[in-house]
C-alpha cells in the first residue's frame, strides 16, 4: 500500500461498492413490494417522474442530513484526533488546517 493516502483511496472505493450493493438490494426489494401500489398509481394517472420524486425524496433528504451531520464532527473533533495520531507516530511539524 505504500502510504496512508493510497490505503484510504482503496478503502473509500471498497466502502462505495458495498454501499452501492446495499442500496441496490434495498431498492430492488422496495420496488418488488410496492409493485401493486405503483401499478395502481400509474393507472390513476401519476407520471413516472411524480412517482420517482415521491419514492426518492425521503432517501435523498436523509442522505443529505446524514452527510451534514457526519461532516460537522469530521471537520471539527475528528480533525484533532487524526492529527494527534500522526503526531504520536511521526515527527511532524505543526500544521494549520485550511
Amino acid at each position: 500500500m505504500g502510504s496512508d493516502k493510497a490505503m484510504m483511496i482503496v478503502l473509500l472505493y471498497i466502502v462505495i461498492v458495498i454501499m452501492a450493493f446495499v442500496f441496490r438490494i434495498t431498492i430492488s426489494n422496495t420496488i418488488r413490494k410496492e409493485a401493486g401500489v405503483i401499478g395502481t398509481l400509474r393507472a390513476s394517472g401519476y407520471t413516472k417522474g411524480e412517482l420517482i420524486r415521491h419514492y426518492m425524496t425521503l432517501p435523498v433528504i436523509i442522505t443529505l442530513f446524514g452527510a451534514l451531520i457526519g461532516n460537522i464532527p469530521g471537520y471539527t473533533v475528528m480533525k484533532n484526533v487524526c492529527a494527534s495520531m500522526y503526531y504520536g507516530s511521526y515527527s511532524l511539524p505543526t500544521y494549520v488546517t485550511i
